[in-house]
């Protein structure tokens, strides 16, 4: 398979991005950034962390579904394809994929990778997120009285990469390689 890593011509911090998102997600920490490619295509990425020592509730990560942040700036959804995994030591995270259209036609890659300390114990693999998933994850945490301390949510949008396979390398070249794993989950 072709290799789609590329320089990128530049790395923009977002901080307007993380300051507007941090109240609505109920977010301990943030940090978003867009990523210009030489070849034209574009990565937006964002990384986001709850903390129960913040009074937050950690189960916030499930909430915010790409379709509907995606639908909000005019994107059109197209395709929901299977997970993508990614591996740091010996975790492994699953990351939720999608496949959206701007106005203009080109298509947008999106990877939403949603980590809480305990969860996947508690419900199984390939929880996606979104409201359904949130009121039962809601449900069980208090049947079972769980209470997750930590919760990180790594996700990006690849615009002008039309194939799914080089998206993803995309995504994992800018962002993932990145990531560590530590006792409070998945950390840049």
């Amino acid at each position: 398979m072709p290799s789609c890593v590329s320089s990128p011509s530049s790395f923009t911090l977002l901080p307007e991005i993380v300051a507007r998102s941090l109240p609505s997600l109920h977010s301990s920490t943030g940090t978003a950034a867009r990523v210009d490619r030489d070849d034209g295509a574009t990565i937006h990425l964002a990384f986001f962390g709850w903390e129960l020592a913040d009074g937050s509730s950690v189960l916030e990560a499930y909430k915010h579904l790409p379709e509907q942040c995606m639908g909000a700036i005019g994107l059109t959804l197209t395709a929901r394809q299977p997970p993508r995994f990614y591996h740091i030591g010996t975790e492994q995270l699953a990351f939720d994929h999608t496949v959206f259209r701007d106005p203009a036609g080109v298509t947008v890659h999106a990877f939403k990778g949603t980590w809480v300390s305990g969860a996947s114990k508690l419900l199984g693999r390939g929880l996606r997120g979104g409201a359904e998933q949130a009121r039962r994850l809601r449900w069980t945490a208090a049947l079972k009285r769980f209470c997750p301390a930590h919760a990180r949510v790594a996700q990006g949008a690849v615009r002008g990469i039309p194939n799914p396979d080089l998206a993803w390398l995309a995504f994992q070249d800018i962002m993932l390689v990145d990531l560590l794993f530590n006792s409070r989950g998945p950390t840049l």
